[in-house]
């Protein structure tokens, strides 16, 4: 997984896309505690992932959930 990054236009900040699938397991930790904790070191993420229950918390929290179906072939 290799974040997108960007500058937010007119504020300087960075701004980072997290894309992640599936939802749960170690994948989901990681990008669940890296997209709370980026706000404290002035970087504003975005998090795409499946639409579910996994991203309430995190819009709840302020992070930006994009819901984007995606579905993994075994």
């Amino acid at each position: 997984m290799t974040p997108a990054v960007t500058r937010m236009r007119g504020s300087g900040g960075l701004r980072v896309l997290l894309v992640c699938q599936p939802t749960d397991g170690g994948v989901a930790l990681h990008v669940e505690s890296l997209a709370r904790s980026l706000p404290d070191h002035g970087i504003e993420p975005t998090v795409a992932c499946p639409p579910g229950a996994w991203a309430q918390p995190l819009q709840a929290s302020g992070v930006e959930v994009l819901a984007v179906p995606m579905t993994r072939d075994p």
